[in-house]
């Protein structure tokens, strides 16, 4: 449980990382359920070095999906194959008729409570917890506005070597 309280209040601060992630969420997001995303991570580290912190970044990563499409008005696994074809959170918000800072917004509320929720509970100072709400915003609006690649050109890459 405290696990998954820090996560969530770290949310702002790796909300950047989860960006990263979302180009290997699709994939992974369809074939778990939530239940899957709650479990505590190991905590040593996998043979990468990162195992801990990968499986944060992937609840963080779906956590923003979900806020995303909900505030877009769409299901989360419609707006994951938009972000495989290469579109942006943005973009598929704009094309909803919903404007992308309405998602960012969202986001942030998301974040903000999160950490004033570890913040009350003694898991983050509340310097901490102002460094990230601080943070928020921008990184949040990066990730909205971020473009990944194609998923078939990512393919197309991987099997040539390059």
């Amino acid at each position: 449980m405290m696990k998954k309280l820090v996560a969530s209040a770290l949310v702002g601060a790796s909300i950047v990382g989860g960006a990263a992630s979302l180009a290997a969420l699709p994939a992974q997001a369809q074939t778990s359920s939530p239940d899957q995303t709650q479990q505590a991570q190991p905590d040593k580290p996998d043979h990468k070095g990162n195992g801990q912190h990968q499986g944060r970044r992937h609840r963080l990563a779906k956590a923003a999906i979900k806020t995303s499409a909900d505030t877009i008005g769409i299901d989360a696994k419609d707006l994951l194959k938009e972000l495989k074809a290469g579109k942006s959170i943005a973009d598929v918000a704009t094309e909803h008729g919903v404007n992308p800072q309405a998602v960012v917004d969202a986001i942030v509320a998301k974040v903000n409570a999160k950490v004033d929720e570890a913040v009350a509970a003694g898991k983050i100072t509340a310097d901490k917890g102002n460094e990230i709400k601080a943070k928020a915003p921008e990184k949040v609006t990066k990730l909205v506005n971020a473009h990944r690649q194609p998923k078939d050109q990512k393919d197309q890459k991987d099997q040539s070597g390059n």
